[in-house]
């Protein structure tokens, strides 16, 4: 993924992908929604996902390459 806030380019996961795939598609969306989605995918309670969505954008947003939008 190319941040063009910083020039970089950087390898990510499978999960961050996905992460940054609803972001995308479904912007702009909470936490609670990312993790609900990427439930329905697995099959899984949306609750098992919070963590670590919010893990995950708390790094891309390190990396630049999402931004914090209140709404």
């Amino acid at each position: 993924m190319y941040s063009g806030a910083t020039g970089d380019t950087h390898l990510l996961d499978a999960l961050p992908v996905e992460v940054l795939r609803f972001v995308i598609d479904s912007a702009p969306c909470s936490v609670l929604e990312i993790a609900a989605l990427i439930a329905d995918v697995v099959d899984e309670p949306a609750d098992a996902w919070v963590v670590q969505v919010s893990e995950v954008l708390q790094r891309l947003r390190a990396l630049q390459l999402v931004e914090h939008v209140p709404h």
